[in-house]
Order: structure tokens, then sequence, then C-alpha cells
């Protein structure tokens, strides 16, 4: 096929916890498509932002933990009028109150030409 694809894992509304793909179907032309409707749109203004982020994982054992741990990558730092967050929190419960925390943290920031 010659395409570069990418598995995105998400929120949705109203499907919930879900995926997407991402396709580059030619260089620098990105599609996202619904698997399980076969929608898709063309992602546009990939060269107008910026956009970072990460996943963190750690075993639960307070929420201060949890917070200390997110506010110590200091991407909440950032200020500005053109700056949007995301964050999505996912536990999963193993036996003996055992639980894995995953923190997913990103920031876009618009980029205007000038």
């Amino acid at each position: 096929m010659g395409k570069s694809v990418y598995l995105i894992a998400g929120r949705a509304i109203p499907e919930g916890n879900t995926f997407y793909v991402l396709t580059e179907e030619q260089p620098g032309d990105y599609v996202i498509w619904n698997p399980v409707t076969a929608q898709h749109w063309p992602v546009e203004d990939q060269h107008g932002a910026l956009i970072t982020g990460f996943p963190i994982n750690l075993t639960f054992t307070t929420i201060k933990a949890v917070v200390d741990a997110t506010f110590a990558m200091g991407m909440h730092d950032i200020v500005g009028n053109d700056v949007e967050f995301a964050l999505a929190v996912h536990v999963y419960a193993y036996p003996c109150d055992i639980f894995s925390v995953w923190v997913y943290f990103g920031n876009m920031i618009r980029i205007y030409d000038v």
C-alpha cells in the first residue's frame, strides 16, 4: 500500500474508549478513520500546531503521588492564549489490591505564520 499507518487510542462520544486509525495517504496528507463506522476526516492544520504529550505509569499509592508525578513533568507551566491541554487517566486493577495508574498528558500550542 505504501502508506504509514498509526493506531490512536482515545475516548470518544458516544463510543467511549475506542481506537482510531491515522493514515498518511501522501507525504503530509493525513486522514483519521473510525474503524467501526468507516467515517474518516482529513487532518487539517497539522503544521499550524505543536503537539506534545507523554504517558506516565506508576503504582497507585496516593492521589498526591499521582498529581506530583504529573506536575513534575512541567507541561502545565506553559502559559498563553494559544495553548490547549488534554488529560486522561486509566487505572488497571491487579490482584492483591495493586493498581497501575496510567496518566496521559498533552498540550497543543497553535503556531501562526507571521
